[in-house]
């Protein structure tokens, strides 16, 4: 069923239900004997980075799981297609890569981690201009802006194989903010946080921050997870990655950086995901 839409900090949860299976438990290691993981990230705030405190959102809460393990992370920015690509070389020095959503493809690929917390991905459109919905197939008279190379939802992302959805695919969502505010399309998918941030912090965007809305109906609650190497030793950090997450407090870190990063109760963070 699709979500609707209201938005707290809250909202951005741990699932209940991980993607691995519990493996033995790891002991921690020593301060002293601490090792360091290294993952490939993007520019993608407020989860990731260079200009945030601790990398930014989804960085700070897999610090803090591996710091749970005695393990020390270090992350490396890139564009999203070299993100990749940095974890696919077996030569690379990276482990993994993130934040990255659920698809079964990527899962052919990669050994996903369990989920860090949901996000909320949905329309971002004009004020002036709403879209009314209630499926997905209901999207199909519009070209919506997407990011290329992100997984969008299972749904939409089939139908625009099929070629039943029509979209323009963009670098970046700030390109896409640009576009609807310029009418230039009606809508991009979104991760809702990071529309709030982007037209928040950046100056170039602040305009939009009064022309555009998040819409009412959400797409999906996607959950946000580490990929990584499909190999042993991939395999091995995953673990360790999963074992340090059920040691942290993940809601109480993540709302508490998230109300620092984005103060008050502005218009586009009045979201509370209910499924």
């Amino acid at each position: 069923m699709l979500a609707s839409v209201t938005l707290s900090f809250s909202s951005l949860t741990v699932l209940a239900q991980p993607v691995n299976q519990q493996k033995p438990p790891i002991q921690p290691k020593s301060n002293t004997s601490e090792q360091t993981i290294y993952l490939s990230t993007l520019e993608w705030p407020p989860y990731s980075s260079q200009q945030l405190p601790d990398g930014g959102a989804a960085v700070f809460i897999a610090k803090a799981a591996f710091s749970a393990m005695g393990y020390q992370l270090k992350v490396d920015f890139y564009p999203w297609a070299r993100t990749i690509d940095a974890t696919r070389s077996n030569n690379s020095r990276y482990s993994g890569y993130f934040p990255e959503y659920y698809s079964s493809q990527t899962a052919q690929k990669f050994i996903y981690s369990d989920a860090m917390f949901n996000s909320p991905l949905g329309l971002i459109e004009h004020k002036d201009h709403p879209i009314r919905w209630q499926e997905v197939t209901d999207l199909n008279p519009y070209v919506i802006g997407t990011v290329r190379n992100y997984i969008n939802t299972e749904e939409f992302d089939q139908r625009v194989a099929a070629g039943q959805q029509l979209i323009e695919a963009v670098t970046d969502d700030k390109t896409n903010i640009k576009k609807v505010a310029a009418y230039r399309i009606p809508a991009a998918i979104m991760d809702l946080y990071v529309f709030s941030y982007l037209v928040n912090n950046d100056p170039k965007l602040r305009s939009a921050k009064y022309l555009l809305q998040a819409n009412k109906q959400l797409l999906e609650s996607k959950a946000l997870y580490i990929c990584f190497k499909d190999t042993p030793k991939g395999q091995h950090f995953a673990n360790i990655y999963n074992q340090g997450l059920e040691k942290v407090d993940v809601e109480r870190l993540l709302a508490d950086y998230m109300s620092r990063l984005i103060p008050g109760d502005t218009e586009n963070l009045k979201y509370s995901i209910s499924q």
